[in-house]
């Protein structure tokens, strides 16, 4: 497959007179959608500094009679997509958006000679997944061997350019830069705990004229076409979203509050000939806040004490409390006023142009679990950890961890922060804690309030009642990267933005790794199962939806079966099998105790199967082998052909119209049609003529039936086919509990 879609690739290189050759090349078998065990996966590494990646895929199949089919292929950086088979609407809680997604459909073909291509300009470096499968459509389930099954599959190619020698700048430093192309590419590192940049872009001068052919005169031009700066990837280039028409002498400053930390920046640059520019870059670095306050627990205990015997008023006065109440631990981080810092070097006025601050940042250590996807995160304090903090004032708190590349991808990422309910007593303004998530840097800060510039990322717990205190995020399969998680108080008074009274709010923040999406104590609700599915190097958790309900976490019921169709389709497929009684019956009888054996043990392995998987994609497997035919009578001869038309009535039922939607009464049918066969089809006391059962056997004629052919065993379809390439299985981790702190993160 790779080798035809290799030379579907290189006719289009010749075609587009492209010279470029594929550098990463995967294929995949293809299968229709039920859960995302059913995902085709694929993994791409794509190094930095890359300005344009392209994908191209080929669905092929595997004869030309078979159906064409749509192949959906998501691509996406960081961790597996999320995918919406149904269109089925997601939770609130659930957040799906990511950084870098994409979204292809390709149809299937014997020999294509066209591959479907998705290029990405620009892409940010590292892990790229695509997942590939076909939307889901009542499959016939069919009989293998007596009519050919269709087998689809996917072929993938990457390729890209990547941008050579790239000039390294440095920090806190003026540095005259000479361009010598069009587009013109710059780097510089940001170092961790990084809060403030500044690219100061000065003193632009055109070193070349350009004079016009005709007269004589020199042209004027732009000294900078355009302008943009970009973090972790190259900038794309697109004037009307930069920086355009910079003339001779001009300048332009590039101001960040929260940076991404820890990487690279780019800078693009446009001239139109060999350009001077002077470039400054300046950062600012705040540390992390790894110590606590001295009198913490002094603090808190007063602020319990407090409470428990009086309630602040919104005027000033205090009124006693009729109940007395504690806080529940006394391990807590606290938060310290923003701190406004010195300027960055060379440029003393520079903090008072921007206002740059500092805010508390919190690194939250990682709790590793021995059960997989179960990590938790805590507040570190010097000799102990919590899950409380103490939001002081209206200022600012921000907390940090790290989600790591395929660890921690395949599960869930569950952000819950909850007041302690004793703040709903404490005071009569409204109490409001405020929390954005945030990935990759820290949320941002407008006018001394948290502005979270995603609004699904953002959490909102009240003093208002019970109900109002906790609030929750779940990230189904989150992007590998720091995470951010920033806390403010802001008190309220008859709808009012108002001053807080109290010193300090209480609030949990429980932060954790889960398997599947589950918002209760049961992953997938109480619809479904979760499935743990190991793949070569892919690990992930997924939700196995029962009786018709769907959606990512099974909450979905718009086509859910109803309880009394569910027993109704265990039913027609159990008790269907009492028809196997007669034909066992007559064969105590006529002393075949062989036969009357296997159709009890047949009945019987039926009803369990049957019981225990109502919904499994069923089939026969028979083996026909030459047997020995013996002399029979015309009413022997009347009775084996009723036998063999109702057999063949049902092998017609269950190959040619048995499908998923009307399983349970097809398949039903069939054991209905099976059964009595098997009763025109016994062989009489006489053992000359008990060879006439086993048709299917190539022992003598006297022997005994020993076949064990025959659906006397059922084998699910999809088990069959495609679990030999895509083994699912659970596992337990078997490291221990181990405790590492993520201090050096950030």
């Amino acid at each position: 497959m790779i080798i035809r879609l290799l030379a579907v690739f290189l006719t289009n290189v010749v075609a587009c007179g492209v010279s470029l050759v594929p550098e990463v090349s995967q294929e995949g078998l293809l299968q229709p959608y039920s859960t995302y065990a059913d995902v085709t996966l694929f993994h791409f590494h794509i190094p930095t500094e890359v300005t344009r990646v392209t994908w191209e895929f080929a669905a092929f199949m595997d004869d030309p009679g078979c159906p064409v089919r749509d192949v959906h292929i998501l691509v996406q950086h960081g961790s597996y997509p999320v995918v919406n088979n149904q269109n089925n609407t997601f939770q609130d809680y659930l957040y799906i958006q990511r950084s870098s997604l994409h979204k292809v459909i390709t149809k299937s073909a014997y020999l294509p000679h066209d591959a479907t291509i998705l290029p990405v300009y620009n892409p940010l470096p590292g892990s790229w997944f695509a997942a590939a499968y076909i939307p889901n459509w009542n499959e016939q389930m069919q009989q293998e061997g007596i009519i050919h099954k269709c087998r689809y599959s996917l072929g993938s190619i990457a390729m890209w350019n990547q941008k050579d020698h790239i000039k390294t700048l440095y920090t806190g430093m003026v540095q005259t830069v000479r361009t010598h192309e069009n587009l013109s590419y710059y780097r510089f590192h940001i170092p961790s705990h990084t809060w403030f940049l500044e690219v100061s872009i000065s003193n632009c001068q055109t070193l070349e004229q350009i004079i016009d052919g005709s007269t004589g005169e020199h042209l004027v031009r732009w000294c900078i076409k355009f302008l943009s700066l970009q973090a972790r990837s190259l900038p794309t280039y697109n004037p009307e979203k930069g920086v355009v028409n910079i003339t001779q002498g001009g300048n332009y400053i590039f101001t960040e509050f929260r940076p991404y930390s820890d990487g690279y920046y780019y800078l693009l640059i446009d001239t139109e000939g060999e350009t001077s520019i002077d470039i400054t870059i300046r950062t600012r670095e705040c540390g992390s806040f790894t110590n606590p306050l001295p009198h913490i627990r002094e603090a808190r205990s007063e602020f319990a004490e407090l409470s428990s015997k009086q309630e602040l008023k919104f005027d000033g006065t205090v009124s006693p409390l009729n109940i007395t109440v504690s806080l529940a631990s006394s391990d807590v981080w606290s938060s310290s006023t923003s701190v406004s810092t010195p300027a960055p070097q060379g440029d003393p006025e520079s903090n008072n142009k921007t206002g740059f601050k500092c805010y508390p940042i919190l690194p939250l250590a990682r709790i590793r679990h021995a059960t997989d996807f179960m990590d938790t995160f805590l507040i570190q304090g010097p000799e102990w950890y919590s899950t409380w903090l103490s939001v002081r004032g209206e200022t600012p708190l921000f907390t940090h961890l790290t989600l790591l590349p395929f660890t921690d991808i395949g599960g869930t990422l569950n952000v819950n922060i909850h007041m302690d309910e004793l703040l709903m007593n404490a005071t009569s303004q409204l109490i409001t804690i405020l929390g954005c998530m945030s990935k990759g840097r820290p949320p941002e800060v407008k006018g001394e309030t948290i502005a979270c510039e995603d609004q699904q990322l953002m959490l909102n717990i009240t003093s208002f009642s019970s109900k109002t205190v906790e609030d929750f995020i779940l990230i189904p399969f989150p992007e590998p990267d720091i995470w951010f998680l920033a806390l403010q108080t802001v008190c309220f008074y008859r709808g009012i933005r108002t001053p807080c009274i109290i010193d300090q709010a209480m609030v949990s923040v429980d932060i954790r790794t889960q398997p599947c999406v589950y918002a209760g104590e049961q992953p997938c609700g109480e619809h479904g199962l979760c499935q743990e599915t190991h793949r070569g190097m892919f690990f992930f958790t997924s939700c196995v939806c029962k009786a018709g309900w769907e959606g990512w976490g099974c909450e979905n019921g718009g086509d859910a079966k109803g309880w009394t169709t569910v027993l109704t389709g265990v039913c027609l497929l159990t008790v269907s099998n009492i028809f196997f009684l007669p034909p066992a019956i007559i064969a105590v009888r006529r002393r075949l105790f062989s036969q009357a054996l296997l159709f009890i043990a047949t009945m019987i392995a039926s009803v369990f199967y049957h019981t225990c998987d109502n919904e499994a994609c069923h089939i026969v497997y028979c083996r026909w082998r030459k047997g020995t035919w013996p002399s029979i009578s015309r009413r022997q001869l009347l009775h084996r052909s009723t036998g063999i038309i109702l057999a063949l009535s049902g092998l017609i039922m269950f190959a040619l119209v048995q499908t998923k939607d009307n399983y349970k009464y097809v398949h039903s049918a069939w054991h209905v049609a099976i059964a009595l066969s098997l009763v025109f089809l016994l062989p009489s006391g006489d053992p000359r003529l008990t060879g006439i059962s086993n048709l299917c056997s190539t022992v003598q004629p006297q022997s005994p039936m020993n076949n064990s052919d025959a659906e006397l065993i059922d084998v699910g379809l999809t088990a069959v086919d495609y679990t030999a390439h895509s083994p699912v299985f659970n596992v337990t981790s078997d490291v221990a509990f181990l405790l590492d702190s993520d201090d050096d993160a950030y």
